[in-house]
């Protein structure tokens, strides 16, 4: 059974500044770059990639709260025998609205992991709080989990698949399928 921890919480950088590090890091590297471990696959639940909340039972853009949206997803594996070992990073985009009074965005989000049969073997729920310092209207938080996957025999870690999606009340799930952008 497959199973995640969270081991980073909260840590905020821009993608830019961050895939240009990691760019820089890996030029100045010598000699063969080794063999990449194969990994699941990633997908985010098409309807619940964004959320938005609402003050009360208002719906005018006067009524929003925050606005959160996954932004990226990236895996990255080790093999160990018969199990993989992997971090899972998540981006959220959070937009602060103007009915947004207390600095912050609370929200959670649910990860489930599915078997080369498409058996759901692991569906957790996380929650993260945002908060808007100072004048800040938008913030970008990456989260990570650390799911590990124990192969059966001849199994491959690109026949599991992992799928992200902001956990969403009827009444939200709806106002994103009205809403498409």
């Amino acid at each position: 059974m497959a199973a995640f921890s969270k081991f980073s919480r909260i840590f905020r950088a821009p993608f830019a500044a961050v895939a240009l590090a990691a760019g820089v890091l890996a030029a100045c590297s010598g000699g063969p770059e080794p063999k990449p471990v194969v990994c699941p696959s990633i997908s985010t639940l098409p309807d619940a990639t964004r959320k938005v909340a609402f003050a009360e039972t208002g719906r005018d853009l006067t009524d929003v709260l925050y606005e959160v949206r996954i932004v990226d997803g990236l895996i990255d594996c080790e093999r160990d025998e018969n199990v993989i070992e992997s971090e899972f990073k998540i981006q959220f985009l959070a937009t602060r609205g103007p009915a947004n009074k207390n600095r912050e965005a609370r929200f959670q989000y649910v990860v489930a992991m599915l078997d080369p049969e498409g058996v759901v073997i692991s569906r957790e729920e996380f929650g993260l709080i945002v908060p808007f310092q100072g004048t800040q209207s938008r913030v970008v938080v990456t989260d990570t989990l650390s799911p590990t996957i124990p192969l059966n025999a001849g199994e491959s870690p690109r026949q599991y698949r992992l799928y992200v999606g902001l956990k969403l009340s009827e009444a939200e799930l709806e106002y994103n399928r009205k809403n498409r952008r």
